[in-house]
């Protein structure tokens, strides 16, 4: 996957934090590409749309980790969490959320050399901060 940009170690810490979460009680019908590229602001800041869904069933909390990890700038837990502290969801736990994370980032790895191959090399550093967590 990725044109050699992920490895079989990457595989399997994908494969390893899949097997972490827990069972869901339910889903929903959620965004699905819900990248930064699909916010726009006004001129006060305030959210004033969000385009190009591509609906599917899953966790509100996927379509949040989408928008996290859509650009490297600060993929830190420190900016994640006021946004995962709104999101109503059993999903609080970072026993939880690192395996989401890792999920979340080893799909943008995946698809950063087709969409954003500019920001390869920022993906990846994000990638190994939050593999050394494990």
């Amino acid at each position: 996957m990725g044109e050699g940009f992920l490895t079989d170690e990457d595989d399997l810490i994908v494969s390893r934090a899949l097997e972490l979460i827990p069972e869901p009680e339910r889903v929903y019908r959620i965004h699905g590409d819900c990248g930064a590229h699909n916010f726009f602001f006004g001129e006060d800041g305030e959210l004033t749309a969000v385009i190009d869904p591509m609906p599917i069933l899953g966790y509100p909390l996927y379509d949040l980790l989408f928008a996290f990890c859509s650009t490297p700038d600060d993929l830190s837990p420190e900016t994640l969490a006021p946004a995962l502290n709104r999101l109503k969801t059993s999903f609080k736990s970072s026993e939880v959320i690192d395996p989401f994370i890792r999920i979340s980032l080893y799909i943008r790895l995946g698809r950063a050399p087709t969409h954003q191959p500019d920001q390869l090399q920022a993906y990846r550093e994000a990638w190994n901060r939050w593999t050394e967590r494990i």
